[in-house]
């Protein structure tokens, strides 16, 4: 996982991760918080030099922060329909940049659940809690077949 806010909120949300790696020389209020918030975790945090982070996160777009842990599971879509007091349902949203401005969207709106198609849909990658700044880490994600087996 890469960037400042998505492992924040993965902090916050108390997914399991093995350690925090940070790009020495960076500094600020919100890298103190992921700091602090490991420490309190008693997550280990390394500084390391940033071509070491670059190799390691795939990528350049890392804003100096990668989180290393469990990858997110979905959880099973059965009886979310009956708790749920709004359920956003997709269909055929590919674009990874797209899901995760919904699911950000969803959940500032107060969404229980989001149901995401298994085919011809975007899963939940790096870039997806990147553009859903970390939200994509609370655990209410559900995944369906199909449109019909979520309306039922």
């Amino acid at each position: 996982m890469v960037g400042i806010h998505p492992v924040a909120e993965a902090l916050r949300a108390g997914r399991p991760l093995d350690r925090i790696l940070i790009a020495k020389g960076l500094a600020g209020p919100r890298v103190q918080e992921i700091i602090d918030l490991s420490r309190q975790r008693s997550i280990p945090v390394r500084f390391e030099a940033r071509p070491a982070i670059d190799r390691l996160a795939g990528s350049a777009a890392h804003q100096g922060v990668v989180a290393l842990g469990a990858a997110k599971q979905y959880a099973e879509l059965d009886g979310i329909a009956g708790h749920a007091r709004m359920l956003v349902v997709l269909d055929g949203l590919e674009d990874p940049h797209n899901l995760g401005a919904v699911i950000r969207t969803a959940h500032a709106a107060g969404a229980d659940a989001i149901v995401v198609p298994e085919r011809r849909a975007a899963g939940l990658t790096d870039t997806v809690a990147k553009a859903a700044a970390g939200v994509v880490l609370f655990d209410w994600k559900r995944r369906a077949t199909s449109r019909k087996q979520a309306e039922r």
